[in-house]
């Protein structure tokens, strides 16, 4: 895969294909932190703004009173990185997205993407 970027202003990623650039609709789902084997969503982070997060905050706020869905609506939980991409991919799919999209950003840190359809 070419190169991507996330720009906030929109809440898109954009990717550089051979033929030209790809744009597609996103949500931050949030971020997983290898050395602290946790995960945090998006809405809970204070480096990014209501953009990049108002659907998974208003998911939270649907969900917040169903039992077994804590995962969902706390700030964070302590996880290995193979339960928080299934969680993140939980959420994606209650956002009617197409799936997720999870790169590193650093060595410690994956953050993970709601993709939508550019329809």
């Amino acid at each position: 895969m070419g190169a991507w970027r996330y720009d906030g202003n929109e809440a898109s990623l954009r990717f550089e294909l051979e033929g030209g650039e790809l744009v597609m609709p996103a949500q931050v789902l949030g971020s997983y932190s290898r050395t602290q084997y946790s995960w945090c969503w998006s809405w809970a982070n204070a480096t990014y703004k209501p953009i990049d997060w108002n659907a998974v905050a208003q998911l939270r706020d649907h969900l917040s009173q169903s039992v077994g869905a804590g995962a969902l609506w706390r700030p964070g939980f302590f996880s290995d990185e193979r339960f928080a991409l299934l969680v993140a991919q939980l959420a994606a799919e209650q956002l009617d997205a197409l799936g997720i999209f999870a790169r590193d950003v650093t060595e410690d840190l994956l953050v993970c993407y709601a993709v939508f359809d550019p329809g």
